[in-house]
């Protein structure tokens, strides 16, 4: 796999390793399901394993490299990359590769078939990918967190919602369609976020998405933190609001149709099995 660059061998094997996958970017509104990892990555200790190189799959003119500065006032180029962690859990526990990084833009099968194959070394049998999408919803509402298995006894233990949703699909599509042909048990999550405040990182909408994994996965995670931060976002989006009567009103029609069970627009998403179905 020259694509990929081991920063270091794991020891032993890992314990029915599970690929928990996000990306920053298209799939990824208001940061949520970059954020839902990245506290996964923290809460469990996760250590940097692996690298895939940039060069072959990314367009340095739509994400581009940062010039950084040190206290000394060094300058360092940092390019963007996509990384691969692991998180070795208790005896009796299944461990956890994670993968995240900004969305590639070239030679999206090559990459999917480079992260698979990175899995399959590591023993990785099951996926989970973690998408935030725009939606037609009220901030004031819970987030609602939908999905698919390829699994039905999944689909009733979490109560994921299939989304109807055609059209367009980013990286963690790719992902979940070729994980699922090559015989992976392949479940995605995604957060429907309000798209009027899709600008704002959403730590609501992360919490969200790590409740899911919770009950999927089994975790018991002390997430005191993260529903404090919930908390402040949820203060400081109602101040913006009440601050605009349009808004308000807008606010409160979306809240009706909530209220009238009506089912909220999506606005981008599109299944594995549909994409499976023409790949």
């Amino acid at each position: 796999m020259a694509d990929i660059r081991w920063q270091r061998r794991i020891r032993k094997e890992l314990e029915d390793p599970v690929l928990l996958l996000a990306f920053q970017g298209w799939s990824d509104a208001a940061e949520s399901a970059s954020m839902a990892l990245d506290y996964l990555r923290k809460k469990l200790g996760a250590r940097l394993i692996a690298t895939i190189s940039a060069d072959e799959f990314f367009d340095f003119t739509v994400v581009r490299p940062q010039v950084t500065m040190d206290s000394k006032g060094a300058r360092r180029l940092v390019w963007p990359d996509v990384r691969l962690y692991v998180a070795e859990t208790p005896p009796g526990q299944c461990d956890f590769i994670l993968l995240k990084g900004f969305e590639p833009q070239l030679k999206w099968r090559r990459f999917a078939n480079t992260v698979l194959e990175a899995s399959h070394e590591l023993g990785a049998t099951r996926v989970v990918s973690m998408g935030a999408l725009l939606s037609d919803v009220a901030h004031s509402r819970p987030i609602r967190v939908i999905g698919s298995s390829s699994d039905p006894q999944i689909t009733i233990k979490t109560g994921l919602t299939p989304s109807r949703y055609q059209g367009p699909t980013g990286i963690v599509g790719v992902l979940q369609a070729m994980s699922q042909q090559q015989g992976m048990v392949s479940t995605s999550l995604w957060a429907n976020i309000p798209h009027y405040v899709a600008q704002t990182p959403s730590p609501k909408g992360a919490l969200a998405i790590v409740k899911k994994l919770q009950l999927l996965l089994d975790l018991d995670l002390d997430l005191s933190d993260l529903e404090s931060a919930t908390r402040d976002y949820q203060i400081q989006i109602d101040k913006v609001i009440a601050s605009d009567e349009d808004a308000q009103a807008y606010v409160a029609e979306l809240e009706s149709r909530v209220e009238d069970d009506e089912e909220p627009e999506i606005m981008r998403i599109a299944s594995a099995e549909e994409i499976a179905t023409e790949a």
